[in-house]
């Protein structure tokens, strides 16, 4: 390319990818050569803006032509041996801003890791601490690749491109530099830690937030806490999958809370008052009113979980403990119970195993 493709586009050389692209648009649609035909000066045009948007549109190879210019490519056209025509990868951006579907373009290193949560923290939320192991700038050859620490030549065969071209007719498709294996850069002499990857896996720590009521397979996103790679001026972003613990207590559905609270057969029917946990870390005293059937549910407002600005309930299901183990004092008074409430157990115990047992008649 004789030109400088931030002069062709029209942009900064500090502009972001974003300002570059919109200025890549642009000038696409007003020379493209379906909006001129015939006009092979505007078809010209069209290919240098392409060109530009190959180089500059690619964080690897743009960070490649800042460093080395234009000596990255070998031919007098398309940086690194591309002519005048245009990549499958630029077509294919192209085939997008037309209106048609593509392939996502290549973008820096993701990292997802699984993290833990406990149930109350979950919903709650909470700061945390996280180690892990991600891949770094190499500390021997501060992520240059090189045995000596200096930046790496360009790839002879490739000019730094990282792809050879194979040209069919109007288009030119790419495959990957067999002696580069796609990095561009001279790897003859590498780095005897990292091999010429310029990365090794180093530990990290990042500090963060998990909102209230995260639930399981929610990811967060941490910007820059993923991987490097050579060429990369920044990481890419970490994601943490998390994985929320069961609670032997709570449960959660939505922003509320749902729990069982046990009350013994005298409280039901007498009522009374019980503590109940929150996953505030305080206990709530619940109200129970005199004649309280098994299963009955109570809510305690604004117990529940508090997102998006708004906090759920939190629902208590009451479960009557018949004693089982009974002395004969306690016998004793509940025959007198049932004497004066018109219980006859015997009775209803017969008729019961008779109604039972006419159904396997």
């Amino acid at each position: 390319m004789s030109r400088d493709p931030y002069e062709i586009l029209g942009v900064d050389r500090d502009a972001d990818v974003q300002v570059i692209r919109k200025a890549y648009r642009k000038l696409a649609a007003k020379y493209h050569p379906d909006q001129n035909p015939g006009d092979s000066q505007a078809e010209e045009r069209f290919k240098e803006v392409a060109a530009a948007w190959e180089i500059l549109g690619d964080e690897e190879r743009r960070a490649r032509y800042d460093r080395f210019g234009r000596d990255m490519g070998a031919g007098e056209g398309f940086p690194g041996g591309f002519q005048s025509d245009f990549s499958a990868d630029m077509f294919s951006d192209l085939f997008d801003f037309f209106g048609g579907n593509r392939g996502g373009r290549s973008t820096k290193p993701k990292l997802l890791l699984p993290l833990v949560v406990p149930f109350v923290e979950a919903a709650r939320g909470g700061e945390r601490q996280f180690k892990y192991r991600r891949k770094a700038p190499c500390r021997g050859c501060k992520g240059q690749g090189t045995h000596n620490g200096m930046p790496p030549s360009p790839c002879r065969r490739c000019g730094g491109m990282g792809q050879i071209p194979t040209q069919r007719g109007f288009l030119t498709f790419a495959s990957q530099c067999d002696d580069c294996q796609g990095s561009g850069v001279d790897t003859s002499n590498p780095c005897a830690s990292c091999r010429g990857s310029g990365v090794s896996e180093q530990e990290h720590q990042v500090s963060f937030r998990v909102p209230p009521g995260v639930t399981t397979g929610t990811r967060l996103r941490i910007r820059d806490g993923g991987h490097y790679q050579r060429g990369s001026s920044s990481p890419g972003d970490l994601y943490i999958e998390v994985q929320v613990e069961e609670h032997p207590f709570f449960k959660a559905q939505g922003k509320n809370i749902y729990c069982e609270a046990p009350i013994g057969f005298s409280q039901a029917a007498l009522g009374g008052k019980v503590e109940i946990p929150t996953v505030d870390g305080k206990t709530v005293e619940m109200k129970i009113p005199a004649g309280t059937q098994n299963g009955t549910e109570f809510r305690l407002r604004g117990k529940g979980i508090g997102a998006d600005g708004q906090r759920g309930h939190q629902f208590v299901r009451v479960v009557v403990v018949v004693p089982k183990n009974l002395d004969a004092k306690s016998k004793t008074a509940l025959r007198a119970y049932a004497e004066a409430v018109g219980d006859e157990l015997n009775e209803k115990d017969k008729s019961l195993w008779e109604m039972l047992g006419s159904l396997f008649d």
